[in-house]
């Protein structure tokens, strides 16, 4: 699976800085915007203030307790761009801030964690954690800078994806020279395990052991897991129901959206709530030739995965 979330992603010296002046436990240096949204801004910057349709460059963080979710300062390690819109301001939105502030400028808001996650709040989040948005305003563009800009921009993307394209026509390419060679593999080793599994289009295999009555989950929804995943010699390399990997607690995910490998995304539609059982996941629907950090799992490794759906929301 990919990683849930990396929590290792530091904040820029910026982003510490404000962090630590502006102590975010002292309600006293925080100002209220709207109910849920607190604020503290750091007037650095000179000039007109932000207007309506404002054309920036900005960095932004977003973050709960330790937790990284977004760091523009790591991914792509320059300010993104941006328009600044006026809105109705529904919800957790705290865009009127902005029009309180200047290029240079930056602000830290806080906010509510029940409103922000509502029934979908990641487990390794705890109830005391702040959720803190960081934001820092490095430039307002003229149009001529914008229009330059967003050439470049589009040009840009162009090329993304027509790398994207290649690069999805030659794991195509793969796939097919490796699926008969894995199948005959994944065959052989259920035969000596006395597995009897399903095998599905794309090469997939899954077995379930353990039937319930429950709904299968369906692209979107977030499923709650157990699993341990295991080389096919036996070779554990991940599990969150076994001490030894340090992170015994259950596992949430989006079914269908590229929050896992591909063969979670598929298999684990085939397993109603409150089933347990086997994915025999080909190389090709897991890691392919890019192994994940660790070592565990090599190149082009077949992936065994004893699975338990323990909800679905």
């Amino acid at each position: 699976m990919k990683t849930i979330i990396n929590t290792s992603l530091s904040l820029s010296i910026l982003a510490a800085a404000i962090l630590s002046t502006t102590s975010c436990k002292n309600n006293a240096s925080f100002k209220k915007l709207k109910p849920g949204i607190e604020y503290k801004l750091f007037e650095t910057g000179k000039g007109e203030l932000l207007k309506d349709s404002s054309f920036v460059k900005m960095h932004i963080i977003q973050k709960a307790g330790d937790s990284t979710f977004v760091s523009t300062y790591k991914q792509p390690g320059e300010p993104v761009l941006q328009f600044i819109v006026k809105g109705p301001g529904i919800g957790m939105d705290y865009s009127e801030l902005f029009f309180k502030m200047r290029a240079g400028d930056s602000t830290v808001i806080r906010l509510n964690q029940d409103s922000v996650f509502k029934d979908h709040k990641p487990s390794f989040i705890k109830k005391t954690d702040e959720v803190l948005v960081i934001i820092k305003f490095t430039e307002i563009l003229g149009k001529q800078q914008r229009d330059s800009l967003m050439a470049e921009q589009q040009k840009m993307n162009a090329m993304q994806q027509a790398q994207k394209e290649a690069q999805q026509q030659q794991k195509m390419k793969d796939a097919a020279k490796l699926m008969p060679v894995e199948d005959a593999k994944i065959q052989a080793y259920l035969k000596a395990n006395n597995i009897a599994a399903q095998k599905t289009n794309s090469g997939l295999y899954y077995a379930i052991t353990t039937p319930s009555s429950g709904a299968k989950p369906a692209q979107g929804q977030q499923v709650t897991m157990n699993y341990t995943g295991s080389m096919l010699d036996g070779t554990k390399f991940d599990s969150n129901v076994d001490p030894s990997f340090n992170h015994v607690t259950p596992f949430d995910f989006t079914l269908g959206v590229g929050q896992v490998i591909p063969g979670w995304d598929e298999g684990i539609g085939y397993f109603p709530k409150g089933s347990k059982g086997i994915l025999i996941i080909p190389s090709y629907l897991a890691y392919g030739e890019q192994a994940p950090p660790g070592g565990k799992i090599k190149p082009n490794s077949i992936l065994r995965f004893d699975v338990e759906v323990l909800d679905i929301k």
